[in-house]
C-alpha cells in the first residue's frame, strides 16, 4: 500500500476545494467526526492525516498491515 492512500481521506464537503489540514496521531483522529459535522454546515471541506499510533510524519510509510 502506498503512502498516498493514507493522505487521501477529505471530509465535510468533499466536492469543496480544501484549504484544512488535521494532521497528527490518534488524539486528533479523535475530532474527526466532529470537525466533519462543522465543515459540512459549512459547506467546507478538510483533510484528515490522522494515524491510530505515534509516528505521523509523511516521509515514513505508516499505513502497514501486519500478519498475526
Amino acid at each position: 500500500m502506498d503512502v498516498k492512500e493514507g493522505t487521501n481521506c477529505y471530509l465535510g464537503t468533499k466536492e469543496e476545494s480544501s484549504a484544512t489540514l488535521l494532521f497528527g496521531d490518534s488524539f486528533a483522529g479523535q475530532y474527526e467526526p466532529f470537525f466533519d459535522e462543522i465543515f459540512t454546515f459549512n459547506k467546507a471541506s478538510f483533510q484528515s492525516v490522522t494515524t491510530n499510533w505515534c509516528a505521523y510524519i509523511l516521509y515514513v510509510n505508516y499505513v502497514v498491515f501486519k500478519k498475526v
